[in-house]
């Protein structure tokens, strides 16, 4: 559903960096609640509704340990006539493949091998 770059990137013909960053999670706590309540609003307001906290309880982000990892870039041609659904996802189905295998390359050496990467 989220395939805004993608389109972009035929519309204009701008060549999209796969990348992930380790550690990204770290700087904030985050609180959900069980219900899902706030979660379900969200989706419905399309903005994030739950509390943030880090260092001192306060929105501060806590000092933590990034690593940028990079992969290849994915050169996309740029498309002068009405793009299709089909090419949109195509592109964005490879833009999310290659952010897998950034993450999949990377993953050990940052400690993470046994964590899955999931795209919601």
């Amino acid at each position: 559903r989220r395939m805004g770059a993608a389109k972009l990137a035929l519309e204009t013909g701008t060549t999209l960096q796969p990348a992930y960053i380790f550690g990204n999670s770290q700087p904030l706590s985050v609180w959900y609640d069980r219900g899902g309540r706030l979660q379900g609003l969200s989706r419905r307001l399309r903005c994030m509704l739950a509390p943030v906290w880090g260092r001192w309880g306060m929105p501060v982000p806590r000092r933590a340990a990034l690593t940028w990892a990079l992969g290849e870039a994915l050169h996309v041609p740029k498309h002068e006539l009405q793009i299709g659904t089909d090419r949109v996802e195509a592109v964005h189905r490879e833009l999310l493949a290659r952010i897998e295998g950034v993450y999949a390359m990377y993953a050990g050496a940052y400690g993470w091998a046994e964590r899955d990467l999931r795209f919601v």
